[in-house]
C-alpha cells in the first residue's frame, strides 16, 4: 500500500514535522488461529528417571531397582519402571513417580539409583513444552517473524532480550494487555499544547492520546508490540518478548511534532540530560525511531542527538521513509551513524513505497496490502479507546524488527558496539535486490560468538553465589549472563542463561525469580523490583498452583498467586483486602485470585478468589472495612439487584448464620445501613437495618417469632413502610403511629 505522507506545518516559524507511517486498521479482535511451535522450552518439573544400566539387565532387576526409589526416598511414595528405552536394549529404562519432582528432589532420586553397582547413571526425563512465544494465540498472523523472513525463534531458546530496554520515541504508549503493564515509563517531551491533546505542554505522563488521524493513530503502540509484545498468551509476540520499553513522547496530533521534541526524547531515551526533564531511571539499550521527514541533510540537532545516543554506545534505529525515493532526502535516515532500515514485501522484494539507497543499512518487513503486518492498537482516535489489533505497513513496522533483534544481540553479548550491530546485521543477513533482509537468528548467534567472555565466565560471588551453587547451579539456572549488579534500595540482581534471576537485599536474603514462568513474567511485567520488591522467598507450588512473595523496602509483602486457570494475580497483603486474606488461612480458605484487587464504587476495591465452586468475594471502603461476600449466594445476587456498591454500599459483616437462615448487613456513603436476610423457604429480602421496623422486628422476637421476611421493605404511597414475615404477619409504620402488627 502507498502510504500517505502528512507535508510538514510551518507553526511560529519553525518547522512541525509529519512522519510518514502506514495507514491502520484498527478492526475487531480476530479469531485465534491454531499455530504450531517451532521452538521449545523444559520444564524442570518430572515425574520420570531414566536409568541407564551397566549391563543389560532381566526385568526383574531393573522392576527391582524402580521399586528401591521409593524406599530411599522421602518425595516419592510410589515408583514402578514405566518402560524401556533406547531401541529396548534392556541397558536403559524410565521410571515414573507418583509425583512431579523438582530439581531437588531429582537430584535426591538420581544420586540414590547411582550408588546402585548395577546402575551407570541416571537423569531426568525433561518434560518439553511449546516456548510461549510462539504460542500465542495470533502468532499464525506474524508472518514476518517465521523462517522464511525474520527468523526469530530459534535464537529465542537462549535469548528474549532480558536485561535490555527499547526506547520508543513515538506517539506514547497505550495500555494493552501485549505490553508490559509498566509501560507508562517515559515521558512527554510534546511543548506544543496544541499537538500534546493531553492538555498541556511537557509532563511526566507519555500516554498516546489518540492522533486524531486513522491513518498514525496508536502508531508508537504498535512500534512497540512488533519489537517487544509480551509472550504472555494473550495476543502477539515481539522481537524481544522479554525486553523492557521506555516512551519517549514525541508526536502527538496527526503524528506530528518537532524536531527539537524529537532530539529530545531520544537523547533522554538513551540516557542523557535534557534540561527541565527528571532523570531517567530506566535508560534505553537501543532505541527506535519509525519517522522520517524530508531535508536533504540531516540537522546539526538531530545528529547532535544521535551522536549523543551513540556516546553511550545505545544504537539509533530509524525508518528509511515511505516515499519510494532516495533515503539520502528524508532525515534522520540521512544522518551519520544511524541504522536505517527499509521495508520488504513477503514475496523478497523492497516494498513500491519504501525508500530506497545507499543510506540503507538493511531491510526487513514492512508490509504490503493483503499480507499486511498484524500487532497491538487501540478503538479509539480523537480519544483513548480499548485495546485491540490490527494492521500497518510501512518502513515504520521494518524498523522495530531490527531494534527488537538487536536488543536479543546486546543481551547475547553487552559490550557489543554500535559498528560491530551494523556489520553483523549486514554480514548475515542474506540478499534482497541489493540490500541485505535481517536475518535475527544469524545475527544473535553472530553477536554471542563474537563475545570476548563466555558466559559462564561471568563472576559469582557472595549471597548470589552461594543461593546459585546450593540451588542447582548450572543444572537449575543455566550459566550467568551478566555479572552481579545493582537494584533499587540497596539491593543486588544477576541473570542466567535459563530466564532466571538471582535477587539478594539484606531484609530478604537471596532467591530466584523463574521468568519462563507466569509469576516471572508478571513480576517482569511489573516493574521487577520498583514494582513490587524483591522475592521474599523462591517460587513454591501450592496445592491448585504456584506463589511467590516479593517485599518492597518496608511494609507487608506482595503475594503473586497463580492457577492454571486463573493465570497469575496480585494479593498485597499491605491493603485491608490482601491482609485479611493472608492472615485468615489465605488459599486454603478462600482460594485463589481471579482478579487483582481494583477499585470498585465511590473510593472502594474488590478482590475476588475461586475456592473449588465458591467464589469469594472481598469488598473494602473507608468507612466499612474489609468483608467477604459469598459470590455465589442469594444475599449477593440481591444486593447486586438493588444496585450493589452504588445504591446499598458496602458490607460492614461477613454473611452471618442466623436461626436457620443468613444475614449480611451493608452501608453506603451516606451512613445508611441495610441488612438482607435469606433462609432456603423466604429467599433473600432487604430492609433498612437502622429503621423503625428493624428494631421493633428485634426487640420483640426477631426470626424466633415473626421468622424471616418474605418481602423487602417497601415505602407505600401514603407514605408508611411495610415488611412481610414468614409468620404470616404484617410490620407496619406510619409517622403518626409508630409500628404496627398488621395481618
Amino acid at each position: 500500500m502507498k502510504l500517505r505522507y502528512l507535508p510538514p506545518v510551518i507553526l511560529s516559524s519553525c518547522a512541525l514535522v509529519a512522519t510518514s507511517f502506514a495507514g491502520a486498521s484498527a478492526a475487531n479482535l480476530p479469531t485465534p488461529a491454531n499455530q504450531q511451535p517451532t521452538t521449545t522450552q523444559v520444564s524442570e518439573d518430572t515425574d520420570r528417571i531414566i536409568v541407564k544400566f551397566k549391563d543389560e539387565q532381566p526385568k526383574e532387576v531393573r522392576e527391582e531397582v524402580a521399586n528401591k526409589v521409593e524406599a530411599e526416598s522421602d518425595a516419592v511414595d510410589n515408583s514402578q519402571l514405566l518402560k524401556e528405552t533406547t531401541a529396548a536394549d534392556e541397558k536403559s529404562s524410565v521410571i515414573s513417580a507418583d509425583k512431579m519432582l523438582n530439581p531437588d528432589e531429582q537430584k535426591e532420586v538420581i544420586a540414590n539409583l547411582e550408588k546402585d553397582p548395577r546402575v551407570e547413571s541416571a537423569e531426568p526425563d525433561r518434560l518439553v513444552k511449546a516456548l510461549a512465544s510462539t504460542s500465542e494465540p495470533y502468532y499464525s498472523k506474524q508472518w514476518a517473524l517465521t523462517y522464511d523472513y525474520l527468523d526469530v525463534a530459534p535464537a529465542w531458546s537462549k535469548y528474549t532480550g532480558v536485561g535490555q530496554t527499547i526506547g520508543i520515541v513515538d506517539t506514547g504508549y497505550s495500555v494493552h494487555p501485549d505490553l508490559e503493564t509498566s509501560g507508562s515509563y517515559g515521558y512527554d517531551f510534546i511543548s506544543s499544547p496544541s499537538l500534546s491533546r493531553d492538555g498541556g505542554g511537557r509532563d511526566t505522563n507519555p500516554l498516546d492520546q489518540g492522533s486524531d488521524n486513522p491513518s498514525v493513530d496508536w502508531h508508537g503502540t504498535f512500534v512497540a508490540g512488533i519489537a517487544a509484545a509480551r509472550a504472555n498468551g494473550t495476543g502477539t509476540t515481539g522481537v524481544a518478548p522479554s525486553a523492557q520499553l521506555t516512551y519517549g513522547r514525541a508526536l502527538g496530533l496527526n503524528g506530528s511534532g518537532y524536531v527539537s521534541d524529537i532530539a529530545d526524547a531520544l537523547i533522554w531515551t538513551s540516557g542523557g540530560y535534557v534540561p527541565g526533564v527528571p532523570t531517567n531511571k530506566r535508560p534505553a539499550t537501543v532505541v527506535n525511531m519509525s519517522l522520517a521527514y524530508p531535508d536533504n541533510t540531516c540537522s546539526d540537532l538531530m545528529q547532535s542527538a544521535i551522536n549523543d545516543s551513540l556516546s553511550r554506545n545505545v544504537p539509533v534505529v530509524v525508518a528509511a521513509g515511505n516515499e519510494g525515493q532516495s533515503a539520502s532526502n528524508y532525515s534522520p535516515a540521512n544522518c551519520y551513524r544511524a541504522i536505517v532500515v527499509g521495508a520488504s514485501t513477503s514475496w523478497y522484494t523492497l516494498t513500491e513505497y519504501s525508500n530506497y539507497g545507499e543510506m540503507l543499512d538493511v531491510v526487513a518487513p514492512g508490509g504490503t496490502t493483503g499480507r499486511d503486518i498484524f500487532g497491538p492498537l487501540n478503538t479509539g482516535s480523537s480519544s483513548i479507546g480499548s485495546p485491540t489489533y490490527g494492521t500497518m505497513n510501512g518502513t515504520s513496522m521494518a524498523a522495530p524488527y531490527v531494534t527488537g533483534t538487536i536488543a536479543l544481540m546486546k543481551q547475547a553479548y553487552p559490550a557489543i558496539t554500535v559498528e560491530q550491530i551494523r556489520n553483523i546485521l549486514t554480514s548475515t543477513g542474506y540478499n534482497l535486490q541489493g540490500y541485505k533482509q535481517v536475518d535475527a537468528a544469524a545475527a544473535v548467534k553472530a553477536a554471542a560468538d563474537l563475545a570476548p567472555v563466555p558466559a559462564s565466565q561471568f563472576t559469582l560471588k557472595g549471597a548470589i553465589g552461594d543461593y546459585y551453587k546450593s540451588k542447582g547451579g548450572i543444572t537449575k539456572f543455566g550459566s550467568p549472563t551478566t555479572n552481579e549488579f545493582s537494584g533499587v534500595n540497596g539491593g543486588a540482581i544477576q541473570a542466567f542463561a535459563k530466564n532466571y534471576s538471582i535477587y539478594w537485599t539484606s531484609r530478604t536474603d537471596a532467591h530466584s525469580v523463574n521468568f519462563a514462568g507466569s509469576i516471572g513474567a508478571r513480576y517482569r511485567d511489573s516493574d521487577y523490583e520498583r514494582g513490587l520488591g524483591y522475592p521474599a522467598f523462591d517460587e513454591v507450588s501450592i496445592p491448585g498452583g504456584a506463589m511467590q512473595k516479593f517485599a518492597p523496602a518496608s511494609g507487608p509483602l506482595n503475594a503473586l498467586y497463580w492457577t492454571s486457570q486463573n493465570g497469575t494475580h496480585l494479593v498485597a497483603e499491605r491493603g485491608a483486602i490482601g491482609s485479611r486474606f493472608t492472615n485468615e488461612g489465605g488459599t486454603g480458605k478462600y482460594g485463589f485470585p481471579v482478579e487483582d484487587e481494583g477499585g470498585i464504587g465511590s473510593g472502594g476495591a474488590r478482590q475476588v478468589f475461586q475456592n473449588g465452586s465458591k467464589q469469594n468475594r472481598f469488598y473494602w471502603a473507608p468507612n466499612t472495612g474489609a468483608y467477604l461476600v459469598n459470590g455465589n449466594g442469594a444475599i449477593k445476587a440481591l444486593w447486586e439487584s438493588r444496585g450493589g456498591v452504588n445504591t446499598d454500599g458496602f458490607p460492614v459483616t461477613d454473611e452471618t448464620p442466623t436461626a436457620g437462615g443468613a444475614v449480611q448487613y451493608f452501608r453506603n456513603a451516606n451512613w445508611a445501613e441495610t441488612g438482607i436476610w435469606w433462609s432456603s423457604t423466604t429467599g433473600a429480602h432487604a430492609m433498612n437495618s437502622k429503621g423503625a421496623i428493624y428494631n421493633y422486628w428485634w426487640k420483640n422476637g426477631y426470626v424466633s417469632k415473626f421468622g424471616f421476611p418474605v418481602t423487602d421493605e417497601v415505602t407505600n404511597s401514603d407514605g408508611s413502610a411495610t415488611v412481610k414475615f414468614s409468620n404470616g404477619s404484617t410490620l407496619k409504620w406510619t409517622a403518626n403511629g409508630g409500628v404496627r402488627v398488621v395481618r
